[in-house]
């Protein structure tokens, strides 16, 4: 759940505030932790988010963090003891649907950092993002994708089962080469293997990936 008076979405950071600027990464256990001191509260953590190391880097949002009141209910932990007894470990965790929360460890409480959309208007009833696909096959053989990155450029990852192989990774493909193979599956009824560009089904699908690209663009520049 999310707490606005232990974290709070703001759009700057005051001059002389204490600050942090993390990036997280989905191939690194997707969490990042430091140590921060509790005289630093309130403490402004500026988060980014990206799948790997090569892919680009995508602002999260600008958190105003109450490390005394996160460290009395259990969000944060107590740095080892030879750190300063004001000292705690902060740490942040992505989670499976894209949600960022603040958690001491994975068996502890975890607390909702505020999404921009959540903070603006809880109400708007937008639908949420399809996060993993399986398909199967008649053969035995499956696909799997599954959301990476959300925002303008989203990012999938697909594996791949075969009757004569074990699950193995593709790495990243863009929405696009997606909606290609799941297109060319639901229209042939059948598994579509690699090369899976083909000119005309691309020509076809690009008037709705445009569309699609451009309101991700302006769900992007409207203000927070």
């Amino acid at each position: 759940m999310e707490n606005h008076e232990l974290s709070e979405l703001v759009q700057n950071i005051p001059p002389c505030a204490a600050r942090r600027s993390w990036k997280l990464r989905a191939d690194n256990h997707g969490h990042h932790h430091g140590r921060v001191g509790l005289s630093e509260s309130p403490l402004y953590l500026e988060l980014h988010w990206r799948a790997t190391a090569i892919d680009a880097v995508r602002p999260v949002g600008i958190f105003r963090l109450d490390l005394d009141g996160l460290f009395r209910d259990g969000y944060i932990r107590p740095e080892t003891s030879d750190s300063s007894g004001s000292d705690v470990r902060l740490r942040i965790v992505r989670a499976d649907d894209g949600s960022f929360y603040v958690q001491a460890n994975q068996h502890g409480p975890r607390l909702l950092l505020p999404s921009s959309a959540s903070s603006t208007n809880p109400q708007s009833g937008r639908q949420q993002p399809v996060t993993f696909i399986h398909v199967e096959y008649a053969d035995g053989s499956s696909d799997e994708i599954k959301l990476l990155q959300c925002g303008i450029c989203p990012l999938f990852g697909l594996s791949r089962k075969r009757p004569d192989s074990e699950m193995f990774n593709l790495g990243a493909h863009t929405a696009g080469a997606i909606a290609i193979i799941l297109f060319r599956t639901a229209l042939a009824t059948e598994r579509t293997e690699y090369p899976f560009h083909e000119p005309k089904l691309v020509e076809a699908l690009r008037p709705y990936l445009e569309k699609f690209s451009s309101q991700k663009k302006q769900d992007g520049s409207r203000p927070q």
